[in-house]
């Protein structure tokens, strides 16, 4: 009997290996984060194209090809990754299944006609706004599903009220687009850029400590404060009501620049030199310090009268890029079997490229504005070989079964 199932075994991981599509979609993570790296190291490219060669290819394009940038990072690369995250944490937090097989087909399936669509002329931009935003609902729902079942809905509450909102910041772009009102479109990317660092500030909070902990052993043991928690929430609410409503305004500047202090104090607080030793946990420190970074350069934007750009990318370049590639990486290997306490060593190298990348593309044209072009031009580079790093070392693992043979 124990040689019959041992070939079974044998025989259903072969049929996975030749067919990687039920593997694909056995847990969320898997074409998230594929379809994530995917739009990296694509669009990057695209745009690098359009910056340096044919910048008035997408002169149609509500915001021309700075404009399909932006929206393409931020509710493009963005959502995946948070997809990707979520469906795989939900199952982990509620103990029952999100979304697999066609239903996660599905949703990715939406997110894809959304980034083929975008830039076709005529009705390509409704097309791909329906999508995205079909894409957004669908996967509110498929979160609430086990959480509601799990009774959990007051403790995840905050979680999915970001992704809706995250949603309805798309439906505020694509209204200030379809309309001709950049000021909408500002305002529904500002909104959905940031509502993505509150749900990454959520994820610090709950994971980073417990991460520390692991990787240092009992002797990290940092003291709670639930009063700091409660008023950081409180006032990451706030400073994202004031950069909705005027991103240069005195009050943001304020909001920001009380969140970077508080911030970096529990930032302070958590860090030990023994973090450094660990790649996976180093670098979310490091994706946590470029929020405090992009909220600093915020306030300081405001008060210097400095241009806002590099606040903007030290938390998309830097923050999102930074902390979303180790999420990726962790992730990945934990559910597929591998060790994330003995990770391989190409990732330190992958890590070390996006946040040189940030670097440059923030202080470079903060610096000497006159660099801009060669600046964005290295830093695109260096992302695309980070991305491009990641996108070959990861795809194996998210094509293939589990190395231990479990289920996910």
């Amino acid at each position: 009997m124990t040689r019959i199932k041992s070939f079974a075994a044998i025989q259903v991981e072969t049929d996975l290996m030749s067919n990687p599509l039920p593997v694909l979609f056995a847990l969320g993570f898997r074409p998230f984060f594929l379809l994530a790296l995917l739009q990296a190291v694509v669009a990057m490219g695209v745009w690098a194209w359009l910056l340096h060669r044919d910048p008035g290819l997408l002169a149609g394009f509500p915001g021309g090809a700075t404009g399909w940038h932006a929206r393409e990072m931020v509710f493009g690369y963005a959502p995946a990754m948070v997809a990707g995250f979520l469906l795989t944490a939900v199952r982990n937090w509620t103990g029952r299944e999100t979304a697999t097989g066609w239903p996660l087909a599905a949703l990715a399936g939406l997110w894809l006609v959304g980034r083929l669509t975008a830039a076709l002329d005529g009705w390509g931009l409704m097309v791909s706004g329906v999508a995205d935003l079909a894409f957004l609902i669908g996967l509110v729902i498929t979160l609430a599903r086990p959480v509601i079942a799990a009774g959990q809905l007051r403790q995840q509450s905050g979680v999915l009220a970001k992704v809706a909102l995250i949603g309805a910041s798309h439906g505020l772009w694509l209204t200030g687009a379809l309309g001709g009102m950049p000021a909408l479109q500002q305002a529904g990317l500002v909104s959905g850029l940031l509502l993505v660092i509150a749900l990454m500030l959520v994820v610090v909070q709950r994971v980073l400590v417990f991460f520390s902990r692991r990787a240092l052993g009992s002797d990290y043991e940092p003291a709670d404060h639930p009063r700091l928690d409660r008023a950081l929430l409180a006032l990451m609410v706030v400073y994202w009501v004031l950069a909705i409503l005027s991103l240069r305004g005195e009050a943001t500047a304020v909001a920001a620049g009380a969140l970077a202090l508080l911030h970096a104090l529990r930032w302070g607080r958590w860090f030990r030199p023994g973090i450094l030793a660990h790649p996976l946990l180093a670098v979310l420190y490091a994706g946590y310090a470029w929020i405090i970074a992009g909220l600093a350069l915020h306030a300081a934007g405001i008060a210097l009268g400095w241009p806002l750009s590099p606040a903007l990318h030290a938390f998309g370049a830097g923050a999102i890029a930074t902390m979303t590639a180790g999420m990726m990486v962790r992730v990945t290997l934990g559910h597929t079997g591998r060790d994330v306490l003995a990770p391989p060593r190409w990732p330190a190298l992958a890590f070390g490229l996006v946040g040189l990348a940030a670097l440059v593309r923030v202080v470079a044209p903060l610096a000497t504005p006159e660099l801009w072009v060669p600046a964005m031009a290295t830093a695109q580079a260096l992302w695309l070989a980070a991305f491009g790093l990641l996108l070959a070392g990861l795809a194996p693992m998210l094509l293939r079964p589990r190395v231990d043979g479990a289920p996910g």
